[in-house]
């Protein structure tokens, strides 16, 4: 995350405090920054999603019930446990899709933030039952691979949180029966822009299926792209 965005200095648990009452803290600030991309690019509409970061080993700051990503400030935001769920701080109440970021923080230490978008062209391939595309554009192979979809499952049920860090296992997206696409990273900005990325093949795989068949790329060209990649991340 940006480190020169807001004022901020630490309290004696190690977690951000603001300088004063009218500056928010650089992971506020980060959050605010993302929700406001995210809603002016489309990515969310309403209160729809949420945004989440890691503070540190057992608190993470989350965007609260009701509130437009668009139009956050710091009232808006929560600081929750990871480990009990209970809130630390802040006055509203947390989202029922709190948990959902809480059970991915407790399976995948390596994630410091995770955002959760209704994004139409990802909704549509979630409601649809239509796997993601993850063999049209070559950069999408070499950068994220498959992007699986959860199996159907009950919201807000243990069952359903099992299904979404089942389905996200080690990777960086997952779509999420029914209910949009969830993105994560070690910043705000990586989980954003994995995001918008999978968005936007969402959208020109819709455009090119209108056109005519889709050329989907060799399994050769796929496997080549996908070796290239294992071997990036290796190096």
């Amino acid at each position: 995350m940006s480190g020169d965005e807001g004022n901020s200095t630490q309290t004696a648990s190690g977690r951000e405090a603001p300088m004063d009452l009218d500056q928010p803290t650089r992971s506020e600030a980060e959050v605010i920054r993302v929700g406001r991309v995210m809603y002016d690019r489309g990515l969310t509409s309403g209160n729809d999603g949420n945004i989440s970061v890691r503070l540190d080993d057992d608190s993470v700051l989350i965007t609260a019930t009701g509130v437009c990503k668009g139009r956050l400030h710091p009232a808006s935001l929560l600081v929750v446990s990871v480990s009990s769920g209970q809130v630390i701080d802040g006055a509203m109440s947390p989202s029922s899709e709190t948990n959902i970021h809480l059970a991915t923080y407790r399976s995948r230490p390596d994630v410091r933030a995770i955002i959760h978008a209704h994004s139409p062209f990802l909704t549509a391939l979630a409601i649809t039952g239509t796997p993601f595309p993850a063999d049209v554009l070559p950069e999408v192979v070499f950068t994220l691979g498959q992007v699986p979809t959860t199996r159907p499952a009950v919201q807000r049920t243990q069952d359903y949180l099992d299904s979404v860090v089942s389905g996200l296992g080690a990777g960086q997206a997952v779509i999420l029966d029914h209910h949009g696409a969830m993105t994560v990273g070690v910043t705000l900005e990586e989980a954003l822009l994995t995001l918008e990325r999978i968005e936007h093949v969402a959208h020109v795989y819709w455009i090119a299926r209108s056109l005519g068949p889709v050329q989907h790329l060799s399994a050769q060209v796929v496997e080549q792209l996908a070796q290239r990649r294992n071997h990036q991340a290796s190096a």
